[in-house]
């Protein structure tokens, strides 16, 4: 017999006495599929054709079987469109020291960062600064969520240029520094004065190195150091002018009376600093 051909449904199971010969197993297009196999042990090797049915094909298969394992080896693996291949792309990761955060340095390439920190609770910048990208951000202090109150946008020190708005002129700018946190700022000035006119016009202090919040946001300050003049500076108390950007000094007499151009004619040298809060 040539062909044996089962045409009810059912199982053909073969055996070879000598479990040597290979044994072909045709299966005609007139025949269905969902057929079953049973092969007697699993030294049985499958020499050729195709099994369809996943959910009863168990145990392993030679590597050697698959696309006769050319390329096969411990940097490849069997990709579904039956070739072995070495994984592509990844990116290389050097400075891997514990905690490290890590950045992009380049295409496929990334770095851990020896000088920024993440322990799973603070994060720790050993050194250089933090730089916002934008303008006017800050950071929310003592609180775990967005609150004005508590947002820090502003930080800055730097220097300022001292005018006389109410007359007169400042011929030396001995010192002029100031530092904001917020919005309260604080200035000090050290200025050689000359040609103070002797009129009732308010001796102002312009030039101050940013818009006072308005003129019921009454700054203070005091007089360090005054040359020349008739006026007794310790009964003077600051306020920032109306203008935003000047100061005058109201005189400490219980009255509201200001330091006019007259009470300080003949001054040539003015030192005194001011907080106040800023728009």
């Amino acid at each position: 017999m040539s062909e044996l051909r089962l045409k009810s449904t059912g199982t053909i199971k073969l055996f070879e006495n000598d479990n040597t010969s290979n044994i072909t197993i045709a299966s005609p297009a007139s025949l269905g599929a969902d057929r079953t196999i049973t092969l007697p042990d699993a030294n049985v090797t499958l020499a050729s054709g195709t099994m369809n049915d996943a959910t009863n094909l168990s145990g392993n298969i030679p590597v050697s079987n698959l696309n006769s394992g050319t390329s096969a080896s411990s940097s490849t693996f069997w990709r579904g469109d039956g070739t072995w291949v070495a994984p592509s792309g990844g990116a290389a990761l050097t400075g891997s020291t514990d905690n490290t955060v890590v950045t992009v340095t380049g295409a496929d390439a990334i770095q851990g960062e020896a000088n920024l920190k993440f322990d799973g609770t603070d994060l720790t910048l050993e050194t250089g600064n933090i730089i916002f990208g934008t303008a006017a951000k800050g950071v929310y202090l003592g609180v775990t969520s967005a609150d004005a109150d508590h947002l820090l946008d502003h930080y800055e020190e730097g220097t300022w240029t001292p005018t006389l708005p109410g007359g007169g002129t400042v011929s030396a700018v001995n010192g002029s520094n100031f530092t904001r946190v917020g919005n309260l700022c604080h200035c000090w000035g050290h200025i050689t004065v000359n040609s103070i006119p002797n009129n009732g016009t308010n001796f102002e202090i312009g030039g101050l190195p940013f818009t006072s919040a308005g003129s019921a946001a009454y700054g203070g300050g005091g007089c360090n150091y005054a040359q020349g003049g008739a006026y007794d500076w310790a009964n003077a108390g600051f306020n920032t002018g109306l203008s935003g950007t000047t100061m005058y000094f109201h005189k400490i007499n219980n009255s509201t009376a200001t330091i006019a151009n007259s009470d300080v004619d003949g001054m040539g040298v003015w030192a005194g600093h001011l907080w106040y809060w800023t728009a």
